[in-house]
């Protein structure tokens, strides 16, 4: 029968019975202290649940969106490129469906210390660096990417964000 079958095959893997057609070849014997298949089943569970806690914790530990004030929350909204029919058009291209990757509007803005200035009560001033404000772009599947622009112009930002090393603002 089938079930004998399987229980031979099951008892050559793991080398308790050299012959696939021992007859005195039982599920004790399988699942026996000798044969270990038990511990081998546990190891892989303690192992598998570690590394999803770890992928876990890597992937839900991004930092918090930049602290802004009232006045400063402007600098959350994306570039208007309204009267820009290329980019608008670009933009367009990037929505049309969600097969792949897509980035829409992204916005990450870095609070920066000055350097050498500081407030008579010693604070650090600080100014806001907009890194990326506004970008979109779609990657379909099987598609070959390239992310091309000038030295700060937010490429290494973009790709850190879709990564979630950082959280984007918008």
């Amino acid at each position: 029968c089938a079930h004998g079958l399987f229980q031979r095959a099951i008892g050559a893997v793991i080398d308790i019975s050299i012959e696939t057609d021992d007859p005195d070849l039982t599920w004790g014997k399988v699942w026996s202290w000798e044969s270990r298949v038990w511990y081998c089943i546990l190891m892989m569970f303690v192992v598998g649940t570690l590394e999803w806690v770890w992928l876990y914790k890597l992937c839900a530990a991004r930092p918090e969106q930049t602290k802004l004030s009232d006045e400063e929350a402007d600098a959350k909204e994306p570039v208007d490129i309204s009267d820009s029919p290329e980019l608008m058009a670009e933009k367009e291209k990037s929505h049309i469906d969600n097969d792949g990757i897509k980035a829409r509007e992204l916005v990450k803005v870095f609070r920066v210390a000055k350097k050498g200035a500081a407030s008579p009560t010693g604070e650090k001033k600080t100014f806001l660096k907009r890194a990326v404000k506004g970008v979109n772009y779609g990657v379909k599947r099987n598609e070959i990417f390239a992310l091309l622009g000038p030295n700060g112009s937010g490429k290494t930002v973009s790709m850190n964000m879709l990564a979630a090393e950082y959280t984007p603002e918008h």
